[in-house]
């Protein structure tokens, strides 16, 4: 009983002394959010210093309106053509295509309004095509299809501003106006357009010749000059014709072309603007319309853009990239506090050294990024219209408190973080970097799975190279008397494991297997050239055996000729057979002669 209750005092005690190593620990974490509130704190109350220097930055390197820009007016213009359409065939009764209405082909050659056969044409099918007496049939082949192509790229080209029709009727109001007969196309209920209540106001006039349009007298933006220029420059280089002409590539030119001529829209004024309440929350939806001619693209980008430009440059993220550094350093080096050994006794501390180093780079990096984009967010006034959208402007002084007190905390647990990596780093000056590496660092404690990794593959390459040399040498030396199958099944397999390989191989494949190819073409070349030689010879040995030396020996090793080798041998061992047979039989014919000539003499 009595060692039960001291276990239990025991079992207590250490409890008491564990809660009291941890105290430390949790004054480090209590001084780190007292800092890191602090230091958001100064960032915060910095806001304002940001904004006036992001408006001073905006002053000195001017930075367009989205709304203002080439790409935009641009697709404003281009919209016209659509508009034109839907007012014309109103006005007619008629559902007209864009490419009838705007590519008016000559006499004899309406065959342009026949889609069938202006895509075959455009593909270069011309034999349809009806040349007109004293043509040249190459010339009006060439027009025809370059009409062709045209009517094509301005029915592909149509069909894409159709489909982005729809942003565009969600940011712009639009009328367009017949200004002879007072017909009226607009998607607003009230079509009186006061100019004084738009932020945004602009007037394209088309005349009653199909010439480019002009601008109308009214023009509203944030930099009037600047947009009425930027206007009168994207109405001068972005007519149909010069549009087509721009993007066709071709020698022949649309103004020129006797099959077509290019329209234009005629006698209307097309209006687009966007009224001053609209603007206001424009920006809460973060969309405004970019196009880009050349490639025929429209699409939406986000316009905190320039904005985002403007603050960047106005040093809220340097300040608070040294903050961060500032308060990682203070965790770092803070003297008198190293036998607290935070870093050993909070989970949250004992981060390996590869963590900090990635979490710290995406600090620096993303994290950084997004502290511009929210100062960006908040005094541009879109966070406060984003929170009381919908809600009485009443509450606007404590909705902006909860706003900056959201703000503080957001950027305070990125500070926290910098500090809590500074504290976990604390170890490597308490330790020594060799042993903090030894015990944080996960690239060391891979060191025995890397060094085992790496004793694999050279075996398995050693493996490797052993069975192709194999393979090489049973092909070198291989017995062309026996079946050669299973030596060519070998060389097969082996080969298509390799190109198995090289092409699983995320990266790099292409290149590995150019390498490969230049491989194997010296290795058959080396094993072409030794097959030769070996043939040298054995041809040298037959040679000499024609011309009568019956004792020739190779020393060398023949590789698939080897087999040759005892036939040779055979056939010197036959061929000294049949000269010892003929020189016996010569001797023998001899001794006979010389015994019959005495015999015949007594005679």
């Amino acid at each position: 009983m009595e060692q039960v209750t001291e276990a239990v005092k025991a079992e207590t005690t250490e409890k008491r002394e564990n809660r009291g190593n941890r105290k430390p620990a949790v004054k480090w974490l209590i001084v780190g959010l007292i800092v890191s509130l602090a230091a958001s704190g100064i960032f915060t109350a910095s806001y304002g210093i940001f904004e006036r220097r992001a408006e001073s930055r905006r002053n000195e390197q001017y930075i367009a309106d989205p709304l203002e820009t080439s790409n935009t007016i641009t697709y404003l213009y281009q919209n016209c053509y659509l508009l034109y359409r839907d007012l014309y065939n109103k006005e007619h009764q008629t559902s007209l295509s864009y490419v009838e209405l705007y590519m008016q082909p000559t006499e004899g050659n309406e065959w342009l309004n026949d889609d069938r056969k202006r895509a075959e044409v455009a593909y270069g099918d011309t034999e349809e095509l009806t040349i007109p007496e004293g043509e040249d049939p190459d010339n009006y082949a060439a027009q025809g299809i370059f009409a062709a192509q045209t009517g094509e790229y301005l029915e592909e080209h149509f069909n894409t501003l159709e489909s982005s029709f729809g942003q565009l009727n969600n940011l712009y109001d639009y009328r367009i106006r017949d200004t002879k007969t007072g017909e009226i196309l607009s998607n607003l209920a009230d079509t009186d357009i006061v100019a004084e209540d738009q932020s945004f106001y602009l007037t394209f006039v088309f005349d009653d010749y199909g010439n480019d349009a002009t601008l109308g007298n009214t023009v509203i933006g944030s930099d009037t000059t600047t947009l009425r220029k930027t206007a009168a420059e994207v109405i001068r280089n972005c007519g149909l014709t010069r549009m087509v002409d721009a993007n066709m590539g071709s020698e022949i030119s649309a103004g020129h072309n006797t099959m077509f001529r290019l329209e234009m829209p005629r006698n209307c004024e097309i209006t687009y603007c966007i009224s001053r309440q609209a603007a206001q929350s424009l920006g809460q939806n973060g969309q405004y319309i970019y196009y880009d001619q050349d490639m025929n693209n429209v699409s939406v980008y986000f316009s905190m853009g320039d904005q985002y430009t403007s603050y960047y440059l106005s040093g809220c993220q340097q300040m608070f990239l040294i903050l961060c550094l500032l308060i990682f350093l203070l965790a770092l080096v803070l003297p008198g506090l190293e036998e607290e050994r935070a870093w050993e006794k909070v989970v949250l501390l004992k981060l390996p050294v590869e963590a900090i180093v990635v979490i710290l780079v995406v600090i620096a990096g993303i994290g950084s990024e997004q502290v511009v984009g929210l100062v960006s967010w908040v005094r541009s006034g879109h966070a406060l219209n984003t929170v009381l959208q919908g809600n009485s402007a009443q509450i606007q002084m404590s909705t902006t408190i909860l706003t900056y007190a959201l703000n503080v905390l957001a950027v305070a647990a990125l500070f926290f973080i910098a500090w809590c990596l500074g504290v976990s780093l604390r170890a490597m000056r308490v330790q020594g970097a060799r042993a903090y590496l030894r015990q944080h660092s996960l690239c060391y404690l891979l060191v025995p799975f890397w060094k085992k990794l790496w004793r694999g593959m050279k075996k398995g390459f050693s493996i490797g190279r052993d069975k192709v040399v194999d393979v090489y040498h049973d092909a070198e030396h291989f017995d062309v008397t026996k079946d050669a199958k299973k030596l060519i099944l070998r060389i097969v397999l082996w080969n298509a494991l390799i190109l198995v390989v090289i092409c699983s191989l995320p990266l790099g494949g292409l290149t590995i297997a150019i390498i490969y190819s230049v491989i194997l073409y010296f290795l058959l070349r080396r094993y072409i050239s030794k097959l030769q030689k070996k043939y040298g010879l054995l041809l040298k040995a037959t040679n000499e055996i024609a011309q009568g030396n019956l004792n020739v020996t190779i020393e060398e090793d023949l590789g698939v000729f080897e087999p040759f080798k005892p036939q040779i041998y055979r056939i010197e061992e036959g061929f000294r057979n049949a000269v010892a047979e003929e020189v016996k039989s010569q001797r023998m014919k001899s001794e006979l002669i010389s015994e019959y000539e005495p015999h015949s003499r007594g005679a």
